[in-house]
């Protein structure tokens, strides 16, 4: 799916709502952000074709493997039907298909890739929007990116200089449960939503609203193509 078809304009309303009505309750900025992935992860590719390859060459050495007819009779060496030629050819054409596939099959590429590493580039996909989308710029360092990565399945919650001095990534983990919550049951805008709500709560209690506070980003849906 294009990843800004992701959500129905209604769905992006009902998002940008949730932001303002929980910024009335605190002086920090939210903003949310959406990207299709974090990463290109090519070594999945490349370990699902290795994969293939022995997977291949295994069935084939079960399945075809064994010596010639008629070399017992003829008292020349032992040859095998299965040979060494064949062996780098099924690996080199496996290889190369299971390379293809992986490309073009996200949940191939999903599955090969350790958690870690997809971790990884999503903290470094909130980083790179945190700073892309001007959160690093507001009054006081009060910025939160909420960073949705769905190829990863995966919620970042990134706060500025002085939110990470009262709110921690633990202190977060309500919010980043939410979201993946409606993500997993289909309702992605009301899990989306929710979290934005949890995450308003969160921050009220330690940035309350303060009296002159002005609106510094717009509280809207920012769908985030990066150039892996």
């Amino acid at each position: 799916m294009n990843i800004r078809d992701f959500f129905s304009e209604e769905e992006k309303k009902q998002i940008d709502t949730a932001v303002g009505e929980a910024e009335r309750r605190t002086s920090a900025e939210i903003v949310p952000v959406l990207t299709g992935a974090s990463g290109d992860y090519d070594r999945a590719e490349d370990m699902f074709g290795l994969f293939l390859a022995v997977a291949a060459v295994c069935a084939c050495w079960v399945l075809f493997q064994g010596p010639k007819a008629g070399v017992w009779e003829t008292g020349q060496d032992v040859a095998l039907r299965y040979g060494l030629p064949w062996i780098v050819a099924t690996i080199l054409v496996a290889f190369a298909v299971g390379a293809v596939t992986a490309t073009k099959a996200w949940f191939i590429r999903h599955l090969f890739t350790p958690r870690s590493v997809m971790l990884a580039a999503v903290r470094r996909g909130a980083e790179r929007a945190f700073y892309e989308h001007s959160l690093s710029r507001t009054t006081g360092g009060t910025g939160v990116l909420i960073y949705v990565s769905v190829f990863e399945r995966m919620v970042y919650v990134l706060g500025d200089s002085t939110i990470s001095e009262k709110l921690t990534d633990a202190d977060f983990a309500e919010v980043k449960d939410a979201v993946v919550a409606g993500f997993a049951s289909g309702r992605r805008a009301e899990g989306m939503c929710n979290g934005i709500r949890l995450c308003g709560e969160k921050l009220a209690a330690h940035f309350p609203i303060q009296e002159g506070d002005v609106n510094e980003l717009p509280n809207q849906l920012r769908i985030y193509e990066q150039r892996l």
